[in-house]
This record gives structure tokens, sequence and C-alpha cells, in this order.
């Protein structure tokens, strides 16, 4: 049989969306069962990495401003003519793309044009609380219809599509989010005789629930838990409710992906206090380092962790009972101990990228009719 023609398609600049095109295709680079060709924006955060690859490709200029957003939107229809050429001259069979990104609802019929099946992946069902803008949902709703299959990261993701009737369930797979962590790592003991640091890292907006968190942290200082808390990510911090808590660092901002590994090994325990989620990258990030979870039960996040073995999942999306989850995992060593062991198993197995890989091309095998 001859090898699949595989275009990876993402267009975006940073976080998840390259990281995802670079990772997937240097997994790829030695399987015989497929031919890689990548689609990307130079102005990637990794675009220097994705190069050294030495793979074929249609890598365009994007943006890096709101007046380059819309210069570039002007060169669409040129790039489009030049994209159908590409697709056509290397005899693509299917496109895989990872992440939305707002150009890809206009060059989607170019490849319908040139009779190659396009897999998209959906994160999201709905926007978070905090991340809306008009007609968003709309958008997001109209890209999914136009793929001839969907991906999906949780239960919790597939069902609201479903329900929504967005598209039909069986367009969809559903593949487990894998890690964007990094190797390496040894499994931890519990903390003794010093304070245990708390991490909070990602972006930072309403549905991510900082101010739980806060009032969580709050009520274990004042019952004479050592902890501090450390704030790490993009997004402006809800100050008002984070008066009186003792050992508060933040750092706002982008954070470099060279820099996250140490700011998880500096951290005993990596909370996730959301009043709302699809799923998360933090859970099998922190797995990576093994660093234990401690999670609210909302969408996908349940889906991510095993309760008492990779992670603690707290009994509601409410101070207490996230303060409660977090005593559980600070008063039993040998829960940190199994959370921590487990994390990194979980990693380096179920998560990985070789496991995520070999499973997104049976997926693209079946939607591209070669299996």
């Amino acid at each position: 049989m001859d090898s699949l023609r595989l275009l990876i398609w993402q267009w975006g600049r940073k976080a998840g969306g390259p990281i995802t095109l670079f990772r997937t295709a240097r997994e790829l680079l030695d399987d015989p069962a497929v031919t890689v060709f990548l689609s990307y924006s130079r102005q990637a955060e990794v675009a220097d990495e994705i190069e050294r690859l030495g793979l074929p490709g249609f890598p365009i200029n994007t943006y890096t401003s709101l007046a380059g957003f819309f210069i570039g939107f002007l060169r669409l229809p040129f790039i489009a003519v030049k994209l159908h050429r590409f697709l056509v001259t290397n005899k693509i069979d299917i496109v895989w793309c990872p992440m939305t990104h707002v150009w890809n609802i206009f060059l989607i019929p170019i490849f319908k044009i040139a009779k190659v099946k396009v897999i998209g992946a959906v994160h999201d069902f709905e926007p978070h609380p905090g991340e809306n803008f008009p007609g968003r949902t709309a958008w997001l709703n109209a890209e999914a219809r136009m793929m001839d299959g969907l991906i999906c990261f949780s239960g919790h993701v597939r069902d609201g599509l479903v329900q929504r009737r967005v598209v039909e369930q069986e367009q969809i797979r559903l593949l487990p989010l894998p890690t964007f962590g990094y190797d390496g790592a040894v499994p931890r003991r519990a903390p003794r005789n010093r304070g245990v640091r708390l991490l909070f890292f990602g972006r930072i907006l309403a549905y991510k629930g900082l101010a739980v968190l806060f009032e969580a942290v709050r009520i274990l200082q004042h019952q004479g838990q050592n902890i501090s808390l450390d704030v790490v990510g993009y997004g402006d911090v809800p100050m008002e409710s984070a008066k009186g808590i003792q050992d508060l660092n933040l750092r706002q901002g982008w954070i470099p992906e060279e820099e996250i590994p140490a700011i998880f090994d500096a951290a005993d325990i990596c909370i996730c206090p959301y009043v709302e989620a699809s799923q998360s990258g933090i859970i099998p990030l922190a797995y990576s380092r093994g660093v234990p979870v401690v999670v609210t039960p909302v969408g996908g996040l349940v889906e991510q962790v095993t309760d008492g073995i990779t992670g603690v999942i707290a009994s509601a999306p409410e101070p207490l009972a996230v303060a409660d989850a977090l005593r559980r995992l600070l008063s039993d060593s040998e829960l940190y101990e199994r959370c921590s062991r487990e994390g990194i198993a979980t990693h380096t197995g179920p998560l990985s990228w070789a496991q995520h890989v070999e499973n997104l091309k049976q997926f693209l095998d079946e939607f591209s009719g070669k299996d």
C-alpha cells in the first residue's frame, strides 16, 4: 500500500497549535507509512524548529499585528491559489488541522475543490466565560461543519457538539489530549518539614476559578497550613479576591516554552480550580513533571484525572471543596507519592506523543479510506 500523504496544517503563532504541528511531525519523521508535508506560519514561535525538521511544505507569512492581519487577509485569494496548486502537485490524501485559526474558514473550500479530506480538532464546543466575542460560536461551528471529520479530546466536548447538532456523532473520534510536557522527570517524595508550594499555571480568565482558589488558600492558611501560591500566566489577576493571602507570587505575561519545565519543577502541587472546562493541557503537563494535581469536577477534567491515583478531584468547584482536596493531598504522603508516580507513568504511556500519533494515524487512515 502506498504511504499516506499527510499535510499537517496550522497557521497559529503561539501556544498549542504550532507546537502540536511540530511534535506530531517529529514523531512521524521515520514512519514509512506516512509522507508528511507541513503548512505553518513563518511567524510561529517554533518556526525555526519546524524548519529544521527538513520536511516539504507550504509555509506562509501570517501576521504579528492588527494591521498585518488585515494586510494578510487581502492576500488570502493569492495564498488560496498557491495552496490548491501545492495540494494537487503533491497528491495530498488528507489534511490534519490540530487547532483552529481565524483564516481556516476561508481556506477549507480549497481543500474541497482539490478533493482532499480535512480533519480538524475541536477543543471547545462553546466559548469559555471571559473569552467570548460576538459571532465566535457561530464562526467555530461553521468551521466544524466544513470538516470531513473531527477529533475531540474529551467526551464532554464531543457530547456538546452532538447535543447542539453541530455535527453528527459519526463524524467524531475521541482522542485523549496528549501531554505538552517534557521527559526526564522522576517520582517525587512528599514535602516534609517545609512549606508547600502550589502552582496555578496558564491563561487567566474568568472560568479558571482564581477567586475560588484564593479563598481555598485563605482557608488553609488560616488553619495553619504552611503553603504559598504561585500564579503564572497571561491575563488579569482578580487582586480584590487575593486580599489576606500570604506568600502569593505573581508572574503575569506570556511564558516562553523553554521556561515552563523549571516552573513546574519548583512546584509541589498543581491546582486547576476551574468553574467550567472542556479539558486542560495543564493536567498532562503537570503529569510530565511528576507534580500531583488537584482539579475541580467540571467538564472534561474528570476524564483526565483518576481520583486518588493521578490526582485529587474536589467534590465541587467551590472554595471549601478545593481546600478539602488540597488538605487531603497535603496530609497523605502515600497518596502524594502515588499521584506523582502514576502521573509520570501516564505521561510516558497513554498520553505520550508516540501513543497519540499512533492513535491519530489510525483515525486518519480511516477517514482517508486507506485503512
